[in-house]
């Protein structure tokens, strides 16, 4: 970022790159791509105490597992 230059109006332009890049179609994207990079400058990248288990119980309904689990688990069910 150049001195004297906001972060939104950086994210904006970077938006507007984006867009042109990804093409007219895309341009959904390119406003998702913006947000993801204001929320980082905002509340940073790092998870808080308990996010994780929120946001798993939330979106899986159980605790992550490896993958080796997952797979050994699905194997069994299709036999």
């Amino acid at each position: 970022m150049r001195d004297g230059q906001s972060t939104g109006r950086v994210l904006s332009s970077t938006a507007v790159r984006c867009a042109r890049f990804l093409g007219a179609a895309d341009w959904a994207k390119s406003r998702d791509i913006r947000m993801m990079f204001q929320g980082y400058l905002e509340r940073g990248f790092v998870a808080e105490t308990g996010d994780v288990e929120k946001l798993t119980k939330l979106l899986l309904g159980h605790a992550p597992r490896r993958y080796e689990d997952f797979a050994a688990e699905t194997a069994t069910l299709w036999k």
